[in-house]
Order: structure tokens, then C-alpha cells, then sequence
């Protein structure tokens, strides 16, 4: 007899640990159980979005209609994919219906940043702040700081969650602003100083062979054939010509592109997409990774669109 109760927590502890790939057969498992399928499709879709793969996604919410409001995970991916006026629109809907509201704001105040009303945007972040010590806003309030180059604001407010985060993000984040700023010192230990420092992409294309491998946080892997070299060269080649998502949270830009167009020649193992994550406003890239892209995927949220670049200000 299955005892659906231990398949569900044991695929907790493997998402909980970042091994999305080994936690799916146990959720697909528990969730066969009416006392836990809807806990377990919203773990899924947890895990297949932090995977990038977004036609997944959407086949779980197909299966969550009968069961609760499917409405924050449709934003969720819309978001994702580009569809940026039906996302906006669908987390308001969130909002307004009280559906986890802090995190529905908190994705509102992104797409108002993504469509280059930063004012706007910090508004609300800061508004998320006073109500108590949200770091996930903190950190976007010192990614827009980077973008309008208020670097001596910027490290205040990273001064103020020091505590509250991994050594390891205080490193990257102080990293990050000390680069922006022209405090260019390279530590040779830390692998993001030593990729913004190399002109040659050496460090870049080591980390990014290392995707050719299954890893535990479940990114999709490279086949193991690919030239990373020449897949480096081609995407240095199409950052400038496309739009990218900011993730703020991180203070990264994403760049998604499907495979039947620029790039289609490479292989990836059958998947339909490649993500591409860049310093924010800039076009220094940190890693990136294959990915499975749904049927609503938003081609036309590619095409660079001048007016919103100029309002963003970043290039």
C-alpha cells in the first residue's frame, strides 16, 4: 500500500533542498491521493518553474482548475513568458480577490518596473517594507538604485538586511554594486567577480560547460556535443536586438529565446528554449541554460521596442 502521506513529504524535503528534478515522481505519486493533489500540483508548479519549464506549468494548472483559482499561477507564467499586460492584469485580479496579496504587490511593483516605471515600482516596494522587513523588496529597491545609479542608497539598504541573508547574496550583492560604482577589484574566490573581470569569457564558458551535466537544482542540462564557445558568441550577438525580464530579486536580467529562430541550429536536447541571465543594465552574462517554453510563449515581448527601452534607461 502507498502511503501517499510520506511521498508528499519526501518530495518537500527534495524541493525544500533545490532537487526539483528528484522531488517530481514523488509528488506525481502523492497527488494520485485526494487528501493531497492539490498540495501537490502547487508543488510541482513550484518545482517547474524554478526548472524553467513553462509548458509543464501550464499542464499542471490545467489539472488545478477543478480544484482552487488557478488565476496566481497563470500570472505567474505569463510573467514568465513575456505576456506582461496579461500578467499585470491577472495579479491585480489576485490582488483584489485578497490571494496572497504581499506576494501578488510584490509582482505587480515587477511588471511596472518591466515596463520602465521605476518610480512607480519603488513605491510599492517600499511600501512592502514598512510593513515589515521584506527582503525580497530591499533587494529590488537596490536593483533600481543600480539602474538610476544611486550606489551610495544602494549600499545603505543592503547594510540594513546584511543579517538577514546568506553571506553568500551580501557577497554577490556588494559585488555588484562596487562593479556598477567603478570599485573594480577582483576576488579571485568569489566566481561572479572573476566572470565580470574576464574579458576573454573563459570563466563563463567553464561555468557554463558544467550545464552539461544534471545538477541538483534541476536546471535542464546541455547535450554534450554543444560548442559552448560558439553558443557564447551567438547570444553576445542577440542581446542587444531582444527585451529581457528584470529580476530584480536578483539583480539580473533574463533573456529567453526559442530555438526555431537565431540559435535553432544548436542542439539542446529536443527542449525550446535557452535563458540567458545578464547583470542588470548591462550586457555582462552570468549563466544561462535550456528550458522548455509553452504554446503562449509571447514571440512579440521579444522585438526590442525602442520607447520602452528609453524609458528604462538602460541601454
Amino acid at each position: 500500500m502507498i502511503n501517499y502521506k510520506r511521498m508528499y513529504e519526501t518530495g518537500v524535503k527534495l524541493v525544500n533542498s533545490e532537487n526539483y528534478v528528484d522531488s517530481i515522481p514523488y509528488f506525481n505519486t502523492s497527488m494520485e491521493s485526494s487528501e493531497f493533489r492539490l498540495d501537490s500540483l502547487i508543488k510541482l508548479f513550484g518545482a517547474y518553474i524554478k526548472m524553467s519549464n513553462f509548458l509543464k506549468c501550464r499542464e499542471i494548472i490545467d489539472k488545478m482548475r477543478e480544484l482552487t483559482d488557478v488565476t496566481l499561477y497563470e500570472a505567474t507564467v505569463d510573467y514568465s513568458e513575456f505576456n506582461f499586460h496579461s500578467s499585470l492584469q491577472k495579479f491585480k485580479e489576485v490582488f483584489n480577490k485578497g490571494i496572497d496579496q504581499r506576494n501578488a504587490l510584490f509582482k505587480i511593483a515587477n511588471l511596472y518596473a518591466n515596463f520602465g516605471y521605476l518610480d512607480v515600482a519603488r513605491t510599492i516596494y517600499e511600501s512592502l517594507v514598512m510593513q515589515d522587513l521584506n527582503v525580497r523588496s530591499s533587494k529590488a529597491i537596490i536593483s533600481l538604485d543600480l539602474l538610476e545609479k544611486d550606489y551610495e542608497h544602494a549600499r545603505k539598504v543592503l547594510e540594513s538586511i546584511r543579517y538577514n541573508i546568506l553571506p553568500k547574496y551580501y557577497e554577490d550583492f556588494l559585488l555588484f554594486i562596487d562593479y556598477f560604482s567603478g570599485k573594480r577589484t577582483c576576488n579571485s574566490s568569489i566566481y561572479l567577480s572573476n566572470l565580470l573581470f574576464d574579458s576573454s569569457d573563459k570563466k563563463l564558458v567553464q561555468h557554463i560547460e558544467r550545464h552539461k551535466e544534471k545538477r541538483s537544482k534541476g536546471i535542464e542540462c546541455f547535450d554534450k556535443d554543444l560548442n559552448v564557445k560558439e553558443l557564447v558568441m551567438n547570444v553576445r550577438g542577440l542581446l542587444k536586438r531582444y527585451n529581457s525580464v528584470y529580476d530584480l530579486n536578483a539583480l539580473t536580467s533574463k533573456f529567453v529565446f526559442p530555438l526555431d529562430k537565431d540559435i535553432s541550429d544548436l542542439k539542446f536536447n529536443r527542449l525550446s528554449g535557452l535563458q540567458v541571465n545578464v547583470l542588470i543594465g548591462s550586457d555582462e552574462i552570468i549563466t544561462m541554460f535550456p528550458m522548455n517554453l509553452s504554446s503562449e510563449f509571447n514571440r512579440e515581448g521579444l522585438l526590442e521596442n525602442q520607447e520602452l527601452l528609453l524609458r528604462r534607461g538602460v541601454r
